[in-house]
């Protein structure tokens, strides 16, 4: 695994400030739609998904999901995801994610 330096010893490229960071995929029909307009389904799904975890990337979604990096992730995501569902108008599901090659799983 590649790693990169910093002062005390090294962090591995997944890492962020030393923190493992956490992918989150955020699927729901169209939430990618007009995401980048002031309260958008998205913008609202990621402001309550802040009550639970450190958001540290968003990726811009494609048309039905979105993909976070987070830190302090809780290894269940049941909360998160119901206040997500109710935070906007599109019913999500959240899960962990990787990326496979130039796919996300």
């Amino acid at each position: 695994m590649a790693s990169l330096s910093r002062v005390h010893g090294a962090v591995a490229a997944d890492q962020f400030q030393g923190r493992a960071l956490t992918y989150i995929k955020i699927s729901g029909t169209a939430i990618g739609t007009g995401y980048g307009s002031i309260d958008s389904n998205f913008e609202k799904a990621i402001r309550a998904l802040e009550g639970f975890v450190v958001v540290t990337i968003i990726y811009a979604p494609a048309a039905n999901v979105g993909i976070v990096a987070v830190e302090n992730a809780p290894s269940d995501l049941t909360d998160a995801t119901a206040a997500v569902n109710a935070a906007q108008a599109v019913s999500c599901t959240l899960a962990a994610s990787v990326l496979t090659g130039t796919t996300w799983s």
